[in-house]
């Protein structure tokens, strides 16, 4: 697997497209054929490169969170920049497929919602508060000065911050398609009558 940069071009449209999944997007390239997993709006994965998955960079366990973040940040600026176009895909919402037998059919249309969900849909009340757990120390779902969070993010409940002691513990407490730890979590207060899904 092999990591690359986001083209700046790609980085206002990809923000402003929903998720997969928490911390996920992924894209279909212009071409149609190939798929792209976009982790933290900033990252592809490519799983056809060369193997680095596991050269976990430092800041990602060490360190007071101003120096985790500006080592992200050195880090990102270091790796290759995507040489595909991202504007041109659609994001698409995740499926899973338990034991697929035989050769593998074109997929259906995407569902309304993304199956294994609760479908479910409310309001938040006075007070209530959201957390989301990502891999990377700045989010670009979720402007920071603000609080605001773009439509189409996913969050959790704060029911579930018992349940996820570590970057790791968030995989797989969620299931998240994205294996790299998710050791940055935000907490959401959004105004009371917020209708969410």
């Amino acid at each position: 697997m092999q990591l690359f940069r986001v083209q700046d071009r790609d980085l206002d449209w990809l923000v402003r497209q929903p998720e997969s999944a928490m911390g996920l997007q992924l894209v279909v390239g212009p071409d149609g054929m190939r798929l792209f997993q976009v982790v933290g709006g900033e990252v592809i994965y490519d799983p056809g490169g060369p193997d680095e998955s596991l050269n976990l960079p430092p800041w990602m366990f060490e360190g007071a969170p101003e120096s985790r973040e500006a080592g992200f940040r050195d880090w990102l600026g270091g790796l290759p920049t995507a040489e595909v176009t991202l504007r041109e895909g659609a994001v698409i919402p995740l499926r899973f497929v338990i034991n697929p037998a035989g050769p593998f059919l074109p997929p259906p249309s995407p569902p309304l919602m993304i199956f294994g969900h609760l479908p479910y849909a409310g309001t938040c009340g006075e007070g209530q508060v959201f957390y989301r757990w990502e891999p990377f120390p700045s989010s670009r779902r979720i402007d920071q000065a603000s609080g605001g969070i773009l439509p189409g993010t996913f969050t959790a409940p704060a029911s579930e911050v018992p349940f996820v002691a570590s970057g790791f513990g968030a995989v797989g407490r969620f299931a998240l398609p994205n294996l790299s730890p998710a050791c940055w979590r935000w907490e959401l207060r959004p105004p009371g009558g917020t209708i969410f899904r």
